[in-house]
């Protein structure tokens, strides 16, 4: 590795990666350990847009017709779609509004217009 990696200092290289993308940022803390360090906090602090939540199929109408295609995901970010995210205990439901940095809360209804408050990752309703 270039000596240059070695002794740039941290707050140099935190705004360099303050200049890039999200994804760009991940990739250059892939590098060598000290830059991962480095990138991990300045992603953590770095504000985040939302990610788009929306049926794989956007015909489908009930939890029927879900099927077993999953959600799609919306990154405006880096303006790419992920495909086929199966999380189960959203199935079904409309979700109307995701709370940001709230450690996955997603305000969900179901067909019985039922709201819920429903936490994508620990699946705690």
């Amino acid at each position: 590795m270039d000596k240059w990696s070695e002794g740039l200092p941290e707050d140099v290289f935190d705004h360099i990666l303050n200049l890039c993308s999200l994804r760009d940022s991940i990739r250059v803390g892939l590098v060598r350990k000290s830059w991962h360090r480095v990138s991990k906090l300045n992603i953590s602090k770095r504000p985040q847009l939302p990610w788009l939540m929306m049926p794989s199929n956007p015909n489908c109408r009930s939890a029927e017709e879900e099927g077993e295609e999953g959600r799609c995901l919306y990154s405006l970010s880096d303006d790419t779609i992920y495909y086929g995210i199966k999380i189960p205990h959203v199935r079904g439901k409309k979700c109307c509004a995701s709370f940001s940095n709230s450690g996955g809360w997603l305000m969900t209804i179901d067909e019985n217009l039922e709201n819920k408050l429903t936490n994508t990752i620990s699946t705690n309703d």
